[in-house]
């Protein structure tokens, strides 16, 4: 029967990221691999390490790999993947008070701006904060004006590490 030397774990990632999941057997005779996303196999994922270049929504769920040889087959625990969204707006109310969600990975830099027109690339940072790796919830009060845009921003010092 194969037995599993090392499986996956879980991750959270940001869409757009690199997914890499490894499993590893010393079971003789060598086993073959088989990728599954809830339960159902993905096509060509055959070998001990699963790689996914760029993640989108999608390929969220709970991965798991079936090793299979002539003695029989194993299959790993689930290793739950969880692929954060992007920074949405939710809603605004009749008050004129916005709410934003934006997705945050642990230890980052976000600063929030708006801008009450695009035209005139006037943005101003209106909240500053770490990540911790939860669903940041933003209200922001926008009465009496008609129009307002947000983005969000990594510091860039954040991500170099300098």
């Amino acid at each position: 029967m194969p037995v599993f030397s090392a499986t996956p774990g879980g991750w959270a990632i940001d869409a757009g990221e690199v997914l890499h999941l490894r499993a590893s057997s010393r079971t003789w005779p060598r086993p073959t691999y088989q990728w599954k996303l809830g339960g159902v196999a993905i096509a060509g994922a055959n070998r001990p390490g699963l790689h996914l270049p760029r993640t989108d929504f999608s390929d969220g769920g709970r991965y798991t790999v079936t090793i299979t040889n002539e003695l029989g087959s194993a299959d790993s625990q689930p290793a739950p993947v969880f692929v954060r969204n992007g920074f949405r707006f939710d809603s605004r109310d009749a008050a004129g008070i916005s709410r934003l969600r934006l997705p945050t990975v642990d230890g980052r830099q976000y600063e929030l701006e708006r801008n009450a027109g695009l035209a005139k690339g006037d943005w101003s940072v209106f909240e500053s904060f770490t990540g911790d790796g939860t669903v940041r919830e933003i209200s922001d009060a926008a009465a009496g004006v008609p129009a307002r845009f947000y983005r969000a921003r990594v510091r860039r010092d954040d991500l170099t590490g300098e």
